[in-house]
């Protein structure tokens, strides 16, 4: 969601091409053509085959179709760096909150991906690493923390940021947040409206001054 300031920059909304909901993003520009793109994603979990109303074999179902056997879990993996990569190139900054479904206290397949192929960083893991702090669980009977969110690395010094310790207080898992100040986001402090200034009636030019009357009689 955008709203306030942020509501009026809004350029473009969207989601995965594929209409499957593995992510869906809002693109921000701000002045000077500075673009930033808020990116949700969820990583669909493995499940056994036998298990075919799970989310895993809705996917791969869709994919055999079109004659893809890869693995869904690992093939989104490449589609998202692919279009994170992409959006890169274009001069976008990228904020990517994610459930990767994956330990993210050991430097696995997805985060090693995220972090050199699309050079994201972890600004809540920078922040707390100098405090020997580590991740929370992720979820009330989890045991290790598989939510985060990546930043293109020159908005890494966020504000705040951190994670809520009451998962039952929560609407599910463990939430997450960073406060990014609106310079990195839109490229600059405040939007200030201008005012035109006044066309006044230039009183020595007859003509201008007859046809005033005129009209406004």
């Amino acid at each position: 969601m955008a709203f306030d300031e942020a509501a009026h920059r809004v350029h473009m909304t969207g989601s995965d091409s594929t209409g499957l909901g593995r992510w869906s993003w809002i693109l921000f520009q701000g002045k000077h053509n500075h673009f930033t793109r808020v990116i949700s994603a969820y990583v669909l979990c493995k499940s056994l085959d036998d298990h075919r109303r799970t989310v895993y074999n809705q996917h791969r179902r869709f994919f055999h179709k079109q004659g893809i056997t890869e693995c869904p879990g690992k093939l989104m993996h490449s589609q998202l760096i692919q279009q994170i990569c992409e959006w890169q190139r274009k001069g976008e900054r990228i904020v990517l909150l994610i459930d990767t479904n994956e330990d993210l206290s050991k430097m696995g397949a997805l985060q090693m991906k995220l972090r050199f192929e699309c050079q994201l960083v972890d600004p809540i893991k920078k922040m707390y690493s100098k405090k020997n702090q580590i991740h929370p669980p992720t979820s009330l009977t989890g045991i290790i923390p598989i939510d985060s969110i990546f930043v293109s690395s020159n908005m890494k010094n966020v504000v705040h940021g951190g994670w809520r310790i009451q998962v039952e207080k929560s609407l599910g898992d463990r939430s997450l947040y960073i406060d990014i100040q609106i310079k990195s986001l839109l490229g600059k402090n405040k939007f200030s409206i201008y005012r035109h200034s006044a066309r006044r009636l230039i009183c020595d030019h007859l003509k201008v001054v007859e046809k005033y009357n005129v009209l406004l009689n």
